[in-house]
């Protein structure tokens, strides 16, 4: 039986999804995906395992799967999924007060209230920001900052080199590469970080 909450959560699915249609995104249960610059831009609605019959929490998960990225690393066909994007970040990350917010669909909760809050930050913060870094030379010029939302250190060097190779910038190539063997050193991952660099530079 469907509960108020759980009809209200699909109310707002229904509502997202016919104002993102209209800007070129696509829905695949609570994920809504656009191709933007060869790249897939993604909005993720994620319930929250606490939530129950009675309350309903969500956070939206914001990501980018990068082509360049994707086809060096792996073999398989890019599918837009947060989990496997090259760029994440919530959603509350990009309020003036930054943070992880979790939103809550209560028994006499004003929707019209928390659906206009919530599309205007995803129309007003999260869609320009995803059609910032969907272009390459933001997105390298972003991790060269040292910022990279939702990675590690050893994941934006590695990304950042595949950027800058494909790119053909060999001056910011060779210092990223080296930051790499550098952050690595006499860690676990040093031996994968070396056969990167073997593979970025043609060194067999």
């Amino acid at each position: 039986m469907m509960t108020y909450t759980k009809e209200c959560f699909g109310e707002l699915l229904g509502q997202l999804a016919a104002e993102l249609k209209l800007r070129g995104y696509k829905k695949r249960g609570a994920l809504f995906y656009k191709p933007l610059e060869g790249n897939l831009a993604c909005i993720e609605i994620q319930k929250s395992r606490k939530s129950s019959a009675e309350e309903v929490l969500f956070t939206v998960n914001l990501g980018i799967v990068n082509s360049k990225i994707h086809s060096f690393t792996s073999s398989t066909p890019m599918v837009a999924e947060i989990e496997k994007s090259h760029w994440r970040m919530r959603l509350g990350a990009l309020t003036d007060s930054p943070r992880d917010i979790w939103w809550e669909i209560k028994p006499g909760a004003d929707m019209g209230v928390l659906n206009n809050e919530l599309w205007a930050l995803i129309s007003v913060r999260a869609l320009p920001t995803l059609d910032r870094y969907c272009k390459n030379d933001e997105l390298a010029a972003l991790w060269l900052t040292g910022r990279s939302p939702g990675l590690t250190e050893f994941e934006r060097l590695i990304n950042l080199s595949i950027l800058l190779q494909n790119m053909g910038r060999t001056e910011e190539l060779d210092r990223t590469l080296d930051a790499l063997l550098a952050a690595t050193a006499n860690s676990p991952s040093e031996s994968v970080a070396r056969s990167h660099v073997r593979k970025l530079r043609g060194v067999s």
